[in-house]
């Protein structure tokens, strides 16, 4: 179950808010669906693909279940469509796994792939690795001066950027909490949909935060996620990404999203093209 959620928080006038990522999430049709105007202007946000295929997925399952795991694939980037179409089909139909597809397209071209897996919840054991260290969310910081926050701008988050490094130990960590720019609907599979769309913030600069020579940017190929415990999106939550490898070109980084009392709600990992500046 999810906590109850904050009150009396308002989105900047120049950002979009919850009421934005909720209408973009908001299904229209039936399959395939459409979504409503997506939450930034420009290229397609890889979080923006994450969100929506998650949501789509979920409308086509029981109520019963949620997802546990997300594995998608970033097939084609592309300017700026105003709304996008998700197409699912249904994988598997077991008595406590579902499976659905998603393909999500703008125009003629498919931009993504996405297979979303849904668990009945079990009552079992309960384990999580504890949570790295990090300022309380509103306390005074110490917080970093991020050069991206235009970035942060367009997406419906408010983020504050924990400096770096927090310890010896995890020098190239990206580590920053998030949450949505008002109150999210008590639907839980929203919460993860922002969840999940924050999950593709600064994976390219944790990605190329080992090199020495400088980097010219990142291209994402896939990203996995798996969803633990339920954790509000309307408050804050941190994100903590770590730099796994980097050969042939390519960037592995691992990250984790929990509440702040500590509770790992997700963890997630990306894969990416690092091209030299």
């Amino acid at each position: 179950m999810l906590s109850p959620p904050r009150t009396n928080v308002t989105a900047p006038a120049a950002s979009p808010g919850s009421d934005a990522l909720v209408a973009y999430l908001k299904l229209s049709g039936s399959r395939p669906f459409r979504s409503g105007p997506r939450v930034r202007s420009g290229a397609v946000f890889g979080g923006e693909l994450l969100a929506l295929g998650l949501r789509a997925a979920a409308a086509c399952a029981p109520h019963d279940v949620l997802p546990h795991s997300l594995h998608a694939f970033f097939l084609r980037g592309g300017d700026g469509a105003p709304a996008l179409v998700a197409d699912v089909t249904p994988v598997r139909d077991g008595r406590s796994l579902r499976v659905r597809e998603v393909s999500i397209s703008a125009g003629a071209g498919e931009r993504c792939r996405i297979v979303v897996s849904f668990h009945r919840a079990e009552d079992r054991d309960d384990y999580a690795a504890p949570p790295p260290l990090a300022p309380d969310p509103d306390g005074p910081g110490p917080w970093r001066d991020d050069p991206f926050t235009y970035l942060d701008d367009s997406l419906p988050f408010d983020v504050r950027h924990v400096s770096a490094p927090t310890s010896a130990a995890d020098p190239a960590t990206v580590r920053f909490w998030a949450r949505t720019r008002g109150q999210l609907p008590a639907e839980p599979v929203l919460h993860l949909c922002a969840q999940a769309m924050a999950s593709d913030m600064r994976t390219g600069v944790a990605a190329a935060a080992p090199l020495k020579a400088p980097w010219g940017g990142a291209i994402s190929l896939d990203h996995v996620m798996w969803f633990h415990r339920p954790i509000r999106a309307d408050e804050w939550f941190l994100v903590d990404i770590r730099p796994h490898s980097v050969a042939a070109g390519r960037g592995l980084v691992a990250g984790s999203v929990y509440a702040p009392n500590g509770t790992l709600g997700a963890s997630f990992g990306q894969e990416l093209l690092v091209r030299p500046g």
